[in-house]
């Protein structure tokens, strides 16, 4: 529902009992003729070190994106919302050296946490995340250092890039 959104479509669903669910996706006609995305340049497969803490509500992206780091050579600490990922960041601000954290989420959103994690640690290397696509908010990420943006869904080889575009 978040994508839909997030490209301004729309979603009609209809159930019937006994006979299952139909559901109708309304999507916007493109301006233009989109433009081969090419394949995804991976940089390096060198593997990462250090923890990274993974922030999302949605438990099957949590778990991949968990599963992801770990494949890229990260220990990770998962937590399911904004306000769990402040109360283990706020024990040891140090321990981490990524945090991957979705935008939208119940209790506490990314914005939120973003700034709690900031205020403990100002330099805190973060991957925005989510399946909406504010461009105002994105341009804004640009100026400010240590943070980028991953649009979902999003592959291995995409997170790689953010990690490494973060990280060196």
């Amino acid at each position: 529902l978040g994508i839909l959104r997030g490209h301004k479509a729309g979603i009609q669903i209809q159930s019937q009992k006994g006979r299952g669910s139909t559901f109708s996706i309304y999507l916007p006609m493109a301006a233009k003729k989109p433009e081969s995305a090419g394949p995804v340049e991976i940089v390096s497969n060198q593997p990462f070190t250090g923890e990274a803490l993974v922030v999302d509500d949605e438990p099957m992206v949590l778990e991949f994106a968990a599963k992801a780091l770990t494949a890229l050579g990260f220990k990770t600490t998962e937590a399911r919302d904004g306000m769990e990922a402040v109360e283990i960041f706020t024990q040891t601000p140090g321990r981490f050296d990524l945090v991957l954290l979705d935008l939208t989420m119940p209790r506490m959103d990314g914005r939120e946490a973003l700034r709690a994690f900031r205020r403990l640690r100002p330099n805190l290397p973060v991957i925005l995340s989510s399946g909406y696509s504010d461009q105002e908010f994105i341009q804004a990420l640009a100026a400010e250092p240590g943070l980028t943006f991953l649009q979902k869904p999003y592959l291995l080889a995409n997170l790689r890039q953010a990690v490494q575009a973060l990280l060196g």
